[in-house]
């Protein structure tokens, strides 16, 4: 399985905006003149697969962003085999690179599934392609001028540059590299346990002392072995004194929480019954206070019970009074609301009156009539100002098809009569001559080449050659040479002569087509122009007519005087809001019930007053004439009787109860205090107390004592732990030394011979050299004898020059033809790639591989393309030129221009 570029996107990248090129099978050329992107998509696959040194491929970073961008994108996907991939890079403008700048994905059932992210992604690359992807951008992508180069390199006799750049691609400068770090390790520093550098180096002397040095730390770490032995020995029994002590203490503290226990119990018992007692002071006080509140309630309540008494006559006169002011309101009410039904009565009948004349139907019309007397004129007016823009629109048509018809003639004066054909019939019978004249140059140039690298038979009569038969046919061929030349040139005048003239006379066809499509777009203009005028000049008549009929009926209306009437009608609807002339008979009858209930409030306010008259003793007028002040002295008497009644209800009924409850639960409480006051004995417990006191002060002082004890015993133990710990430590570093420094001397001793057997394989690079450049041959030789030439055969001298051999003759690299040696080198380039790569890379890119090249080289160089079409030789072949004769090699060709605004544009042709 091989490696195929299917696609690269670009995003903002140097001066690519979003572009998107797809890689088929076979050859692909991207053309297009100098500085217009062509490189860049080069430069976005080295980005993608290279490392961080790649980013520099334009020099700075920033030069990868596209003006105005702070970043770039590479999407590139590949195929290997029938599997899919994508790595993605993004080039920042920050000062540090992106953490994930790089990703991988794999394509599954047509979705794109993440594999590695950031500094792996190149590790999983060279895992997935099997070849590593720095090798992508050295053997598979060839730069501007890398073709002419690598002819010039291999022409010369320069041994030392050739085999630097087959040793690189090989990777045989790593076992020079190798040889050369073999020398930092044969030097080493340890660290020794009283903490000293000591220098290893590869000698005896060296050795032997960190051998002895590894022998005094071996006897020391048994010395020290013992000495910890023996202290952690002494350590431990000064442990178990610890313990004892320790058991000891916790007894001691047990009996003394015991007794703070036992001494809280009691003093808390004898708070209890000092507080008691004081209590049951407080409760005897309180009794005594109650019990003369409750005697002053009951004789208030007594005396506010006779008030209210007394009081209750007058708050039935008062409700009387209150009953008549609630009648007199409903009155009032029933009053307004009969005035209110007679009101709209009296509309309603007025609305019936309007009805019966149909004002409501005659006002509706008139308004619609008026409505379309002010939409006819403004119609009007808009119809006239358009046919007054028509009328000036088919004026400025009629003139402008006038200025066509004269340049049209003019057009027509110019082409006089010419015809294309005729000018592409001499054009092509100029080319013909053309390509006549420079087959036969070519010819005479190759009969002069041959006859000047020719030794002892004439290439042209395959007769012996003599020294004056080469010159008198060199000669010949020279001046007819010569004269073939100049009269090319004078052909060559006239076929761009007729060109030009070609161009001239199909761009008078192209204008003067182009006026005869406008002035037919003109003439429908116009038509359309005057059809709209005639459709205006009708709806205008019809208008006019229309306006007079509505004006005639305006003004019968407006002699009925209709629209004043129909002002009254309005405003008699809209303050009758709900009701309608069907209601007249309910509005009737709800006038009749409310004069009935206006007479039976009156009956009943009269009665009220006639009652009044006869508690209070007083005439009806003198009633009539003081009920004012009689409500206010009622209203007073009412007030004290609620505040008595209140007074009595909400304060001292409440105080009562109250009181009553109090003295109850102060009561019970005082028997349940006195009854747990004779259960304790205050005394016995007093001396209880004192005796524990004495006890607690005792087993504290013990405490105290041992406490000392185990506090030493600490200071005992914290110092031997911390001889031990030193111990231990001065321990460790000699047995950490030891397994070090015998580390140190078994690699110093292993460098010291892998070194020497180093020197003696330092002629491995040489037999790989050897083996490769043998491969590379065969291969080379494959690829040449696809090329269909002469020479089948490739050979890399001891001295890394190369040979060509066919049947007949073997010749050096330049001895060859320029286009002999551009078929040598691209078999060799291909061969290269295919060892270096180990055939799994499927892509050879080459950037601008025309240019340096001589005519010959560059048509030999097109040549050898097309035999690469359709995946032929290798799967890919992108080739990155300004020379548009590469498009007649080419499977897929693709343009790249430039536009105004600096952004680069790719388009398939």
């Amino acid at each position: 399985m091989v490696l195929v570029v299917h696609s690269v996107r670009l995003k903002d990248f140097i001066n690519h905006e979003d572009t998107l090129i797809e890689f088929p099978t076979g050859v692909t050329a991207i053309v297009g003149d100098n500085g217009v992107g062509k490189t860049s998509i080069i430069d976005a696959v080295i980005v993608a697969f290279g490392d961080k040194e790649d980013v520099r491929v334009r020099g700075r970073k920033s030069n990868l962003v596209r003006h105005g961008a702070s970043k770039a994108s590479i999407t590139v996907e590949f195929l290997i085999g029938n599997k899919r991939y994508c790595v993605e890079r993004t080039v920042s403008l920050k000062e540090t690179e992106l953490p994930a700048d790089r990703k991988l994905f794999e394509y599954v059932n047509g979705k794109k599934k993440l594999l590695v992210i950031g500094s792996r992604v190149l590790d999983e690359l060279y895992r997935v392609m099997g070849v590593k992807p720095k090798t992508i951008n050295t053997v598979a992508v060839l730069r501007q001028g890398r073709l002419h180069e690598l002819i010039a390199l291999f022409s010369s006799g320069k041994k030392v540059k050739k085999k630097e750049l087959i040793d690189e691609l090989l990777d045989l400068y790593k076992y020079r590299e190798a040889y050369e770090k073999i020398k930092d390790l044969l030097t080493y520093y340890v660290e020794t346990p009283d903490k000293a550098r000591l220098k290893i180096s590869p000698t005896r002397n060296d050795v032997n002392n960190l051998f002895r040095l590894i022998e005094q730390s071996k006897n020391k770490i048994g010395v020290l072995s013992r000495e910890i032995s023996d202290l952690k020995v002494r350590l431990t029994d000064m442990k178990k004194e610890y313990s004892t002590v320790e058991e000891k203490i916790e007894n001691i503290v047990n009996k003394v929480n015991m007794f703070k226990s036992r001494r809280d119990e009691l003093l808390r018992e004898v708070n209890i019954l000092y507080e008691k007692n004081r209590r049951l002071k407080e409760l005897y006080v309180e009794k005594d206070r109650l019990e003369k509140e409750l005697k002053e309630l009951l004789a208030q309540e007594n005396a506010l019970v006779e008030r209210i008494k007394l009081l209750e006559k007058y708050v039935k006169l008062h409700d009387i009074v209150v009953s008549i002011e609630s009648l007199m309101k409903d009155y009032s009410m029933a009053v307004k609301e009969k005035e209110e039904y007679e009101e709209i009565y009296n509309k309603l009948k007025r609305v019936k009156e309007l009805d019966a004349i149909g004002v409501k139907e005659k006002l509706s019309k008139y308004n619609r009539l008026k409505e379309e007397l002010v939409s006819l004129n403004a119609r009007l007016e808009q119809l006239l100002k358009h046919k007054d823009s028509i009328v000036g629109e088919i004026s400025s048509v009629k003139k402008e098809v006038d200025s066509v018809d004269k340049e049209v003639e003019s057009y027509l004066e110019r082409i006089k009569g010419r015809k294309l054909e005729d000018l592409d019939g001499a054009i092509s019978k100029v080319g013909e001559e053309k390509a006549k004249l420079m087959n036969r140059i070519e010819e005479l140039e190759n009969i002069i080449d041959a006859l000047n690298k020719a030794e002892a038979v004439c290439p042209v009569c395959k007769r012996r050659l003599t020294k004056e038969h080469r010159e008198r046919l060199l000669k010949e061929n020279t001046s007819e040479l010569e004269f073939l030349k100049k009269k090319l040139m004078e052909v060559d005048n006239r076929y761009k002569e007729l060109v030009e003239e070609k161009a001239e006379l199909k761009t008078l066809y192209d204008g003067l087509n182009s006026l005869r499509s406008r002035r037919e777009a003109l003439i429908d203009s116009l038509k359309k122009k005057e059809a709209e005028l005639s459709r205006i000049s009708s709806e205008l008549k019809d208008l006019r007519e229309r306006k007079e009929s509505v004006e005639r009926e305006i003004d019968v209306y407006e002699r009925e005087n209709i629209e004043e009437l129909g002002r009254e009608y309005e405003v008699l609807i809209a303050t009758l809001d709900k009701y309608g002339v069907s209601d007249l008979p309910v509005i009737e009858d709800k006038l009749s019930k409310s004069s009935i209930l206006v007479n039976k409030i009156k009956e009943d306010i009269d009665r009220q007053y006639r009652v009044l008259s006869q508690e209070l003793g007083l005439d009806l007028d003198t009633l009539y004439k003081k009920f004012d002040k009689v409500k206010e002295k009622l209203s007073k008497a009412r007030e004290k009787y609620d505040k008595a009644l209140n007074t009595l209800n909400n304060e001292i009924k409440p105080s009562i109860r109250s009181c009553r409850d109090q003295l109850a639960n102060i009561v019970d409480e005082i028997k349940v205090i006195e009854e747990e006051v004779k259960e304790k004995d205050l005394d016995s417990m007093e001396r209880e107390l004192k005796i524990v006191e004495e006890e607690l002060s005792k087993v504290e002082e013990e405490h105290r004592s041992l406490y000392g004890k185990k506090e030493k015993l600490e200071a005992l133990i914290g110092e031997y732990e911390g001889r031990v710990k030193e111990r231990e430590e001065e321990l460790s570093r000699h047995r950490s030394f030891v397994d070090k420094a015998m580390r140190i001397y078994r690699i110093v001793s292993t460098a010291y011979r892998l070194r020497e057997e180093v020197i003696r394989i330092d002629r491995a690079p040489e037999a790989i050299r050897s083996k490769a450049l043998r491969v590379i041959e065969e291969e080379a030789s494959r690829i040449l004898n696809s090329f269909e030439l002469d020479y089948t055969v490739l050979r890399i001298t001891d001295d890394l020059d190369i040979v060509a051999s066919s049947p007949y003759t073997t010749r050096s690299l330049p001895e060859l033809s320029g286009g002999e040696q551009v078929a040598v080198i691209i078999a060799l380039i291909l061969a290269l790639h295919r060892v270096v790569s180990k055939g799994k890379l499927g892509l050879l890119v080459l950037d601008e591989p025309t240019i340096h090249l001589d005519e010959e080289r560059r048509r030999k160089l097109i040549e050898i393309f097309k035999n690469f079409r359709g995946g032929h030789i290798i799967p890919q072949l992108i080739v990155i030129t300004h020379n548009r004769e590469v498009e007649d090699a080419a499977d897929q060709v693709y343009e790249v221009t430039k536009q105004a605004n600096g952004v680069s544009r790719v388009k398939p042709i």
